[in-house]
């Protein structure tokens, strides 16, 4: 029969599963891509949306006091 693992065994065993994972992997090549060009494109959609809304306001009326 197999003795429990005590507190300090068992978390010996997980540090040591944890060092052994690459948390801080870099982003592949293609994601970082992706990334720039929506962020490219959702700016040029932005600012052609808020050129659209200026184009279609009314001219502001002339205040005399």
């Amino acid at each position: 029969m197999k003795t429990p693992m005590t507190a300090k065994e068992a978390d010996k065993r997980n540090q040591e599963i944890l060092e052994g994972w690459n948390t801080k992997r870099p982003w592949p090549w293609s994601a970082k891509v992706t990334v720039w060009v929506l962020g490219i494109l959702l700016t040029a959609i932005f600012l052609l949306f808020l050129y659209i809304l200026i184009l279609s306001a009314p001219p502001t009326a002339d205040i005399v006091y």
